[in-house]
This record gives structure tokens, C-alpha cells and sequence, in this order.
């Protein structure tokens, strides 16, 4: 039954029943026929309000006296020049504003200002204005469709368990600390936000957000949710046209969250600077400006670049005998081997740099920063003469060639030391770049290949120097990372373990299974399991309306199966071959991952001739074949998976690196 405010302009409380009318003459309640009652008094009423230009309505809604009438409202409709102010604090725990299905055309208003929850059933149509302050909204569908705006005023829209579809033509307003949890397929048209901290929150995978961010500045927080990704870097790009592209890191190999269309605050004018990531105790991650943390975080470049050094105590050979690297002077002549001509010469450095690490767990252990501990006699009998330890990415020199650390660790003899979760570290350069001894082990000196600012200064006279190096053009010794070179090292060094100093060294014992989880998701981020498994097929019923899903599955990197000396550090899912799509009696067979131009998460052709390896996160195009009443069946044969390393969750959440 429809139920119409008869009032007018001249009263505005909803409650006063003389207020109403309905509009097929009454209704019998509690025995009784009348023509006048609040909407609540029935269930599931049709509600009107609309006034004029010459007499507009607006209507009070105090939400403490909704227990007077406690029935869900079927659909409200707030016309042109109609206001609805729904306020107070429903007492019995109940919502204080409850309704199915909300329309508020262009021109109509409706203000929710309660701490209560509030409850705006499925797929709001929101042509004019719904401003939610204080309170937290319930959407059933999680989507809200129209042109008009939301605005949030200390409140947030959404939660971790539904992420919100947002009308491709709305607009939402974050102001005074509201949170916007949002689908990347369906974030709205605009989202603008004021100079309080405000939340966009997203989910840990890859996306791309093509809505347009404005007024973005240093109190704006990008939160992902705790997940399989970890956020290691952010980064700014100008697109040309006075906005930027923001990308979140989740790796080295491209993938992350990617937002395309961000408008920079004016007002006071916003400068970007360097993101920093901090992580939350619930295990969630906030991407800010530096200037919105409190010391904690720790800087992630934009341009980081692979960290190169040394940790204090490592001897460096010079002129006057060994010196710790953290006693190294400007000028101080140091040793430098001249494998061309196979001879000693003395080179003065030019400049001394130090830095500090702060580890994060939750990276692979050749991401994380973890040094790396080379013990005495690793390499040859006096080589190291001690244990050394470098970071990851450091260079060892071997016949004529640098090879870097990391591809050598054998978790006996070179391993990473888990006792240091944070560490000063320390360059010592040469002009040009030179072959150096430290600790009795061919290495390299510090190549200036752009991050310099990235270290402080450690020296008291440093020559000033304009040109930027490249390892391809300025190296002391070519780089060599092919399996062919790096494994016979590794082999070599891995038989010595048995007479290292430190043989009681145990190596870190690491699961693995052949178990893909191979599982999709959603545009929506609903997770789809698979209802049925007969060898390599995986099959999945979709719902109707989907048109995209994507893989998701656990990952591995080659140098992790395979082993370090293998330079492939990309994570790698499953190999996906056919995919078919039936639907009622018809098979569709879907191509876009083999495709010359392949969507996001999958890697380009690898030499197997109709299979195409995910990233562990891969977007699949279904097409137009589901429509909002069919159902299919999504069959899919994987043609390689696994085996993946299942490590235990580090304990601390721990997000600094570079410092």
C-alpha cells in the first residue's frame, strides 16, 4: 500500500500520523480502518515523499521513537524538493532506519545523522542527494546505482565483507574521516576527499581503480586489507594532463593496485613526495604521504633500486691493512684488483654512504631484506677469513665475473641471517667502480647507479660528482646470472658445507605440495570454489550476471623449486590450458589467456604452444554468456601446478625496509 506526506511544508515530524495519507483510502490496523498512519505501522509500505519549488517538504525522523513502529518500510521513494532528516539513537538495538528499497530522485534529499545503524536495503537509486554522517550504512546488494552524490561525514560506507559497487555515474564525497570501502570494477565516476584522514579501502589484489581521485592529499589513506599480497612500494607517475597515476607494489614483477586518474589537492596546494606502507594490528596496510605517519613507517622509494653493501665489522683491504667499513674515510687508498691485467692497484675512495634495514618477514627472504651470511671457509680454505655478511643483492667475484649473493645461498654455508631484523649498512666507493677485497673475498665497491640520495653520507669531504653510472657501461666486471655460470659455483661452494667452521648450521626445513588452491573471484570479491576436481580439470559453478573472475591460486618462483642459481624470481600460479564455459546446452570456449595481448596476471607465451602461466592472480574475460538468468559451468585443465613452498606466517607483521 502507498502511504503519501499530505503535510506539506507545515509540519515535519514523521511520527504524527495525521501527517499521511493513504493513497487508496486506509488500511484496518489492530482493528481498526484508517486513512492516517506512519509508514511503520504496516509492513512493507510504499512511501511518497515529494513537494514543490513553491512548497518544498522536509520531514523529521527522530530514529528514537521507531520502536513506536517497528515495520520494515517495502520502498521510499524522496521526490524533487523533498527532504528527509533521519536523526536520534534507536534505544532497542534495532536499526533506526530500515527500508527495502530507497529511491531519491534528482532534487530530493535524504541526511542520515546517527550513530545507530541504518539499514537501505538493496541497490539504492541515488539521483539526488544521500549524505550519512556518523552512522554506519547497510547495503544488502553492497552497490549503490544513480548519478546523483553520496556524501560521508565521519562514516564509512562498506565493510571487509562487501566491498561496494558504485554506479559508474555517482559521485561519493569522503569528509572528516570517513571510510569508502570499494570495488575496483565499480568504484563510481568520482571519489572526492577533504584534508582529514580519510580511507579508501580496497582488497590485496591486482587492480585497476579508473575512477577519478580528487582533492587528493597527505592526510588521504589507500588501506589494503590483510591478504596473500604485501604492499612493498609506492610510486607516482604523471599522466600529462595535470594528473597522476598512483601504483602499489606488491612485488618487482608488476603486480599491485594501480590508481589511473588522481587530482591533487589545490587548496592548500599537495606535493608529492615518497609513499610510506605501515601495517595495522589487524594485519591491514596503509599506503600514506610521509608527512601523515609518525615515525614508524619506514620509506619505501618509489625508485628503490637493489641495496648493495655491507654490514659493520666487514674488513675492507687498504693500503695501511684491513678497516672496518664504518671506520672508512674520503681518501682513504684502498686495494683493487685488476683481474684484466691480474694485479693489485690502489684506488682512493671517493665516497662513504651508510643506510639502515628494517627487515619485513613477510617478503621472500631475498626480498626482505635478511643479510646474507657467507661463514669463514665457504669459498675456499681462507676465503672469507671470517664470516661476512652483505646483503642479498651483493656481488661476489668469480673468474672474471660478478654474480650476486643471493644465487649462491645454500642454507648451510651461505645463509640468511634471521638475527638481524634491522641493521646499518655501508658503502665504500671507488671511482671508477673496482674489484675490492673485504674479509678476504673478492667483491665489489659501490656503484652510484642513481639511489644516492637514498644513504647518508658517512665521510667528512666528499667530491662532488654529477654523472650517474650504469652496471652495463661502468661496471669493474661483467654481471653473469645464467644458470650455465652460477650453478657450477653453487655446486662447488654447497660441496664445501661439510667442512665450513660452522657445519652445526641447520638448514631451515621448508614444506612443499603440489595442492594449486586454485579458487576465483569475483568482480565483486566473492570467492568461487571449485564443486568438482577429476585429475587436472577444475570445474566452478558461476552465477548469472558474471562476466570476469579471476584465478587465483598459490604461487612459486622459480629460484625457490628450482634453486637460487636460477635468476627467475617471478611468482608463478598455475599453466592453464583449455577453458570452456557451458551454459544450459552450449560450450563456449574462452581464448583470452592465450591470446597475443593477454589480460592482467597472465605472462606472455612461454614456448608451450595453447598454455598460458598466471601470476597467481589472473584476470579471466568470460564474455556476455551469463546473463542475469543463466547459470554456467566453468571447466578449466590446468596443464602444470606447482609444487609450491608452504612457509609458516612470520609472526610480525614488520613493513620497513629501507630507512
Amino acid at each position: 500500500m502507498t502511504v503519501k506526506w499530505s503535510a506539506g511544508g507545515q509540519n515535519t515530524d514523521w511520527w504524527n500520523r495525521d501527517n499521511w495519507d493513504d493513497t487508496n483510502g486506509g488500511q484496518w490496523i489492530n482493528g481498526v480502518y484508517v486513512s492516517h498512519y506512519v509508514p511503520q505501522d504496516i509492513n512493507y509500505a510504499f512511501v511518497q515523499l515529494v513537494g514543490t519549488e513553491e512548497n518544498p517538504v522536509t520531514v523529521d525522523y527522530d530514529a528514537s521513537k521507531s520502536q513506536e513502529a517497528a515495520n520494515q518500510i517495502g520502498s521510499l521513494e524522496i521526490g524533487d524538493n523533498a527532504t528527509l532528516n533521519v536523526f536520534g539513537v534507536q534505544q532497542s538495538g534495532q536499526y533506526a532506519f530500515n527500508v527495502n528499497n530507497l529511491t531519491i530522485d534528482q532534487g530530493g534529499e535524504l541526511d542520515i545523522d546517527t550513530t545507530s545503524q541504518v539499514f537501505l536495503g538493496t541497490n539504492p537509486v541515488v539521483y539526488g542527494l544521500l549524505k550519512i554522517s556518523n552512522a554506519s550504512v547497510l547495503i544488502d546488494s553492497h552497490s549503490v546505482v544513480g548519478n546523483g552524490t553520496v556524501i560521508l561525514d565521519n562514516a564509512s560506507l562498506g565493510s571487509t565483507s562487501s566491498y561496494m559497487a558504485l554506479d559508474c555515474n555517482l559521485t561519493t564525497v569522503l569528509e572528516n574521516g570517513s571510510t569508502l570501502y570499494i570495488n575496483n570494477a565499480s568504484a563510481g565516476k568520482k571519489i572526492e576527499v577533504d584534508d582529514t584522514k580519510n580511507y579508501i579501502v580496497l582488497q590485496d589484489y591486482n587492480q585497476t581503480v579508473t575512477t577519478e581521485i580528487s582533492g587528493y592529499n597527505d592526510n588521504t589513506v589507500i588501506r589494503i586489507e590483510a591478504g596473500s599480497q604485501t604492499p612493498i612500494s609506492g610510486s607516482w607517475q604523471s599522466n600529462g594532463d595535470g594528473t597522476y597515476t598512483i601504483f602499489i607494489a606488491f612485488d618487482n614483477y608488476g603486480n599491485g593496485i594501480t590508481f589511473t586518474d588522481v587530482v591533487l589537492d589545490t587548496d592548500p596546494v599537495f606535493t608529492i613526495g615518497e609513499f610510506k606502507i605501515t601495517q595495522n594490528s589487524d594485519g591491514s596496510w596503509d599506503v600514506i604521504d610521509p608527512t601523515t605517519t609518525d615515525g614508524t613507517a619506514v620509506t619505501f622509494s618509489a625508485t628503490d633500486e637493489a641495496i648493495t653493501c655491507y654490514l659493520a665489522g666487514s674488513m675492507v683491504r687498504t693500503l695501511n691493512g684491513d678497516i672496518a667499513v664504518e671506520n672508512i674515510q674520503i681518501g682513504e687508498k684502498i686495494v683493487a684488483f685488476d683481474w684484466k691485467n691480474n694485479r693489485d692497484i690502489i684506488r682512493p675512495v671517493v665516497w662513504v654512504g651508510k643506510g639502515h634495514v628494517k627487515v619485513n618477514p613477510a617478503l621472500p627472504d631475498d626480498e626482505a631484506g635478511w643479510p646474507v651470511r657467507v661463514l669463514k671457509n665457504a669459498i675456499a680454505d681462507g676465503v672469507p677469513c671470517k664470516d661476512m655478511l652483505i646483503t642479498s643483492e651483493h656481488c661476489l667475484f668469480f673468474q672474471d665475473k660478478f654474480v650476486p649473493v643471493r644465487m649462491l645461498v645454500n642454507g648451510v654455508s651461505l645463509f640468511y641471517d634471521k638475527s638481524f631484523p634491522v641493521y646499518d649498512y655501508y658503502h665504500v666507493e671507488t671511482e671508477p667502480h673496482s674489484v675490492i677485497t673485504v674479509d678476504g673475498m673478492l667483491t665489489e665497491s659501490y656503484l652510484d647507479t642513481g639511489n644516492r640520495s637514498s644513504f647518508r653520507q658517512n665521510g667528512k669531504i666528499a667530491i662532488l660528482r654529477g654523472k650517474m653510472h650504469s652496471w652495463e657501461q661502468d661496471s669493474a666486471a661483467p654481471l653473469d646470472v645464467e644458470r650455465s655460470f652460477v650453478e657450477p659455483l653453487f655446486q662447488r661452494i654447497k660441496a664445501r658445507e661439510s667442512i665450513t667452521s660452522a657445519c652445526c648450521v641447520q638448514k631451515e626445513r621448508i614444506m612443499e605440495s603440489d595442492e594449486s588452491d586454485l579458487h576465483l573471484v569475483t568482480e565483486k570479491g566473492a570467492c568461487i570454489r571449485p564443486i568438482r576436481r577429476e585429475g587436472q580439470y577444475y570445474r566452478f559453478m558461476l552465477p548469472p550476471g558474471i562476466k570476469t573472475v579471476r584465478l587465483v591460486s598459490r604461487t612459486n618462483r622459480p629460484c625457490d623449486v628450482i634453486g637460487p642459481f636460477v635468476d627467475d624470481r617471478r611468482p608463478m600460479g598455475v599453466a592453464v590450458a583449455e577453458v570452456h564455459l557451458l551454459v544450459l546446452k552450449h560450450a563456449y570456449k574462452i581464448t583470452a589467456h592465450l591470446q597475443a595481448t593477454k589480460p592482467e596476471g597472465w605472462y606472455a607465451d612461454m614456448g608451450e604452444q595453447g598454455v598460458a602461466w598466471t601470476n597467481g592472480d589472473a584476470m579471466l574475460p568470460l564474455g556476455d554468456y551469463l546473463t542475469e538468468r543463466k547459470m554456467g559451468l566453468l571447466s578449466i585443465r590446468l596443464h602444470a601446478a606447482g609444487p609450491y613452498q608452504i612457509r609458516p606466517q612470520p609472526e610480525t607483521g614488520s613493513k620497513a625496509r629501507i630507512i
